[in-house]
This record gives structure tokens, C-alpha cells and sequence, in this order.
């Protein structure tokens, strides 16, 4: 590890959103996942994040999913809010899946980009590909969008 130099510091707000799914919806394919705010400073409504311009992001989404049928599979990532294209295109995307053949299990699954925004936008985390549903758990997941700018590169 480096030591910490501040000319790679670029000084700023802490600029950040931690939610978390909302508990026992069920999620599939072309649905939104429902969040709720739990810190941070970035805007959420409606189930988006707004994010500031000219700013690099990481986002993050990890969800448990349960009640998944026998060979279900569910991929989701983040998409623009406005017009529910992938921010980066089959890239960062999280699966729920139970290839199994049990009747019904449950699956981890974790969604990551780092992205930069040219200007402010709204996003947000929809299942993206695949068939079947799963019911969410909020004890083991999370949704993070944590601004890098305000953070010391080390």
C-alpha cells in the first residue's frame, strides 16, 4: 500500500446514498427494485438515485433473493431511470439463480459499476434478463452509490 499523498486527493463533499430493498417484494425481469433511503446525501425518489454531474460513481446493488423456482434464473443491474437503459451495456450485472432443481432456494447476487455521469442523472436497479421471481431479503443486501472524487487515492 502507498502512503497517502494529497496530490492525488481531490477535496470535497462526501457525496454518497446507502439504501436498502424493500423487504418480501418480489422481483423479476422488467421490474424496478423498491429501496428506501437509509444514509447519505444524494437524492432518492421513486425508487432512483439522483446523481451529480461530472462526478465517477461506484454503484452497487447486492440483493438475496429466496423463493426462486427450480431453474429460474434473474440477472439485474443499473439502468438509467429515465429510460431504463443499462448504464454500462452487459456489464456489472448481478444474478439470482437457482440451478439446482431443488423446488425452491435462495441466491446472492451482487450488481457493481464504476460510472461516470456527464451530467446529472437519475438511476436505478432493474431486473434486466431471465424468467421466474424471487422474493427479497433486506437482511443480507444492499444498494450504494458512493461518489470517488471526495475520496483520498491511496
Amino acid at each position: 500500500m502507498q502512503p497517502f499523498s494529497p496530490d492525488l486527493w481531490i477535496p470535497g463533499p462526501l457525496n454518497y446514498q446507502y439504501a436498502k430493498a424493500n423487504d418480501l417484494q418480489v422481483f423479476a425481469n422488467a421490474t424496478d427494485l423498491q429501496i428506501t433511503a437509509v444514509s447519505g446525501n444524494l437524492v432518492v425518489a421513486a425508487n432512483t438515485i439522483k446523481l451529480l454531474g461530472g462526478r465517477t460513481y461506484e454503484l452497487v446493488c447486492e440483493l438475496r433473493g429466496t423463493d426462486l423456482a427450480a431453474g429460474a434464473t434473474l440477472e439485474f443491474g443499473w439502468v438509467d431511470a429515465a429510460t431504463n437503459v443499462e448504464l454500462i451495456a452487459n456489464t456489472g450485472r448481478g444474478m439470482l439463480d437457482n440451478l439446482v432443481a431443488v423446488l425452491t432456494a435462495s441466491s446472492f447476487g451482487l450488481a457493481r459499476v464504476v460510472y461516470t455521469t456527464m451530467s446529472e442523472q437519475t438511476v436505478k436497479v432493474r431486473g434486466l434478463a431471465g424468467a421466474g421471481t424471487a422474493t427479497l431479503d433486506v437482511k443480507f443486501g444492499h444498494i450504494r452509490a458512493l461518489d470517488l472524487r471526495a475520496l483520498p487515492l491511496v
